[in-house]
């Protein structure tokens, strides 16, 4: 059987709750090995929500898929994090001939019956209802905190992100230093070099100034692996 392996992380406050893409390519890995099958492909995306329907990894992925062939993830979480996407995707594997798999079940369209195809609805559906109201409670708590007079401190908030009201979205500035030093580290520099081109580049800090430094680039670094 061939394989097609695709991982994401989301730029999320809880990032670090989440398998690395590292530790996510390692396990799919070691499913087409258990299976001996071979992979012929293997697609990521940094950073990037799941939300995010522009995502050149996921459109890589889909494009390197051939007619009997399996895409394969940890959790349906990392192709969509909405039920309808994920059908979207769904279909389009049965219309193109390939299937579908994720290593915790949550999806699985290499058995297409109308008992599995329920279940895949059903699970997806419960899935999203679970990740709306948890986005509900963190929500009311940030807004009761608010309407107390809580306020939050800056620094808590994730390089990336940006407090928008009551919610964090992505600071688009950020998210380009981000993409920039997690090339450059994938290039091999050292977090000293790294730290001297963004400088060069004239990538501006939080704080508006071309100043950066190695343990600033390191933590950039630590969060990705850890998300």
């Amino acid at each position: 059987m061939n394989y097609i392996l695709y991982a994401r992380y989301s730029p999320r406050p809880n990032a670090a709750e989440c398998d690395s893409v590292e530790a996510q390519l390692h396990a799919l890995r070691k499913h087409v090995q258990s299976h001996e099958g071979t992979v012929c492909g293997a697609f990521c995306d940094l950073a990037v929500s799941g939300g995010d329907d522009e995502r050149e990894g996921l459109t890589n992925a889909l494009e390197a898929c051939r007619r009997g062939c399996v895409l394969l993830v940890t959790c349906s979480d990392r192709l969509a994090r909405n039920f309808n996407k994920l059908e979207e995707l769904a279909f389009l594997a049965n219309q193109r001939g390939f299937c579908i798999l994720a290593l915790d079940g949550s999806i699985d369209t290499t058995v297409d019956t109308a008992t599995s195809r329920l279940i895949r609805r059903i699970m997806g559906a419960l899935a999203q209802y679970e990740r709306e109201k948890t986005s509900e409670r963190t929500s009311e708590a940030i807004k009761s905190k608010l309407d107390r007079g809580i306020a939050f401190n800056a620094l808590a908030v994730p390089y990336g992100m940006r407090r928008e009201g009551d919610r964090l979205v992505k600071d688009e500035q950020e998210q380009l230093v981000i993409k920039a030093v997690l090339k450059l580290r994938g290039e091999g520099m050292g977090y000293d070099a790294i730290a001297k081109e963004l400088s060069r580049r004239d990538y501006r800090n939080r704080k508006g100034k071309a100043d950066w430094y190695a343990m600033t680039v390191k933590r950039i670094c630590d969060r990705a692996q850890a998300s």
